[in-house]
């Protein structure tokens, strides 16, 4: 056993060689909004050389619970895997990520804030349905109505 946990290997999360299909990734791209903007698989690469960890065997479980290229779910639970170099990245275009909303100050996740201002949002300034020209925050349209 001391001969094998001396053995040199490499991290899992090393760069491969030919690992390069021509296929893409997603990567944030925070500041559009947007949650995703594809990347060109060349210019990853030169981004994404991969860990660069040597040593025994024997320290492998212990560089891999560090290791910031092993993928790891993304904690705010959107379902995407994410490198944990790359997890601050991710929480600033994840879909699940908490924001507020502009008119009314409440706090929820991105993925919901279209929705929310769209018919929700009590807030969210709303033309008078009865076409009277007037404009009012939504939670007051019944009263104007009435």
């Amino acid at each position: 056993e001391t001969l094998i946990g001396a053995l040199d290997v490499c991290c899992h999360h090393s760069a491969k060689p030919n690992d390069d299909d021509g296929a893409h990734s997603s990567v944030c791209d925070s500041t559009s909004g947007q949650a995703c903007a594809e990347e060109p698989a060349a210019k990853r690469q030169r981004m994404d050389n991969g860990c660069s960890w040597m040593g025994a065997l024997r320290d492998l479980d212990g560089h891999l619970q560090s290791c910031g290229f092993v993928p790891d779910p993304c904690p705010l639970g959107c379902g995407a895997s994410v490198q944990r170099r790359k997890l601050e990245e991710h929480s600033m275009c994840c879909p699940k990520r908490r924001v507020e909303c502009e008119h009314c100050h409440e706090g929820m996740p991105y993925e919901s804030l279209e929705e929310h201002v769209a018919q929700l949002c009590p807030m969210y300034l709303v033309p008078c349905t009865q076409k009277c020209g007037q404009t009012m925050p939504r939670k007051q349209l019944s009263a104007h109505l009435s």
